[in-house]
């Protein structure tokens, strides 16, 4: 199906509330007009994407993205800024990447007072420029209360000066939870979740989630909680491994848990070691 072909069909049902858009090839450009529309989701090779009219959009998730222009980029995101109703933003990790490469969120920040959900999927965290364009959709969104984000690559910690340093002029004043999740080692992501959590004044629930079929010791996860509990005493966190699809709680940090939870717990890590 072609692109105008799509953009007809879209503007024959202005009644539709939710699209998915998977598989479309060689395609220009796909322009949306649609008042009742509520959720959005492309998997598809369009070179621009442009949300003409879509004032009830609440959900968008994009999944592909080719090497935009900048301009195409700009127009992206100053759609995504004017989205009045948007709450929940989900994002392959492939934007982030080409958004760094083209240094476009410096200049040109995504702007959305009204979003309040925010996922970054599958992130490469090779380059500090990469992290800073993370920094920025969270800095400019600034009522996002929930952050989740999988790592598939990592750099060494050599780029965690940044966060050491401290700069305190960042601040995700509602953020309440955070997802983190990787599929091998963290490096220096956890260091953006340490900095993400110190930046928090109002977070409650931390989980990290290990994806992969290589299991860790309990002194490992000690050591993460150990780090996270010195950021955050009162935070609630909670480690977590995939097993057959299924998240299985580790170990819990929460103060509500007693001893004897906990115990049980490290046991049943005992049987996993």
């Amino acid at each position: 199906m072609k692109h105008e072909d799509v953009m007809r069909l879209i503007l024959l049902c202005q009644a539709i509330e939710r699209l998915t858009l998977v598989g479309l090839k060689d395609s220009a450009e796909l322009t949306i007009t649609a008042p009742a529309l509520k959720y959005l989701f492309i998997d598809s090779a369009f070179q621009d994407v442009i949300l003409e009219y879509a004032p009830k959009l609440s959900s968008v998730h994009l999944v592909r993205t080719l090497d935009h222009q900048k301009s195409s980029v700009h127009r992206l995101i100053r759609c995504l800024s004017n989205l009045p109703s948007l709450e929940q933003l989900h994002l392959d990790g492939g934007y982030a990447l080409l958004w760094a490469k083209l240094d476009v969120l410096n200049h040109f920040p995504l702007r959305n007072e009204h979003l309040s959900i925010f996922i970054l999927d599958g992130m490469t965290f090779d380059t500090l420029d990469v992290l800073m364009v993370s920094l920025s959709l969270l800095q400019f969104c600034p009522n996002i209360h929930t952050f989740n984000f999988s790592v598939k690559s990592t750099c060494s910690r050599t780029a965690a000066w940044f966060f050491i340093q401290d700069p305190v002029h960042i601040h995700f004043r509602h953020l309440r939870n955070v997802t983190f999740r990787y599929y091998h080692q963290m490096g220096v992501a956890f260091d953006f979740l340490c900095f993400l959590i110190r930046q928090s004044p109002i977070l409650e629930h931390v989980t990290i989630v290990k994806d992969t079929d290589c299991l860790i010791t309990k002194e490992t996860v000690k050591r993460i909680f150990s780090r996270l509990k010195q950021r955050a005493p009162d935070t609630n966190a909670v480690f977590k491994f995939l097993c057959k699809e299924k998240p299985i709680d580790v170990l819990s940090s929460s103060r509500k848990r007693s001893r004897d939870d906990v115990a049980s717990e490290l046991n049943a890590m005992d049987m996993i070691d």
